[in-house]
């Protein structure tokens, strides 16, 4: 049992492994983060874009009925 301890500790491919574990990681926490901060950017474009398409609706004639 001691002897597997050791060459588990000794093994350096669990370490590569860990190492893009916590890459992965930091990736995926400044991915989110930006997320969150251009989410009210977008969220403002949308009502905008919404904004100018009501406007323009109300604008127009109403349709003729055949």
């Amino acid at each position: 049992m001691l002897t597997t301890l050791k060459k588990l500790w000794q093994d350096e491919a669990a370490q590569d492994l860990a190492e893009y574990g916590i890459a992965l990681a930091v990736i995926t926490v400044a991915v989110a983060a930006a997320a969150l901060a251009i989410s009210t950017d977008v969220t403002t474009i949308w009502e905008a874009a919404k904004t100018v398409i009501n406007n323009v609706a109300k604008a127009l004639p109403a349709a003729p009925t055949p």
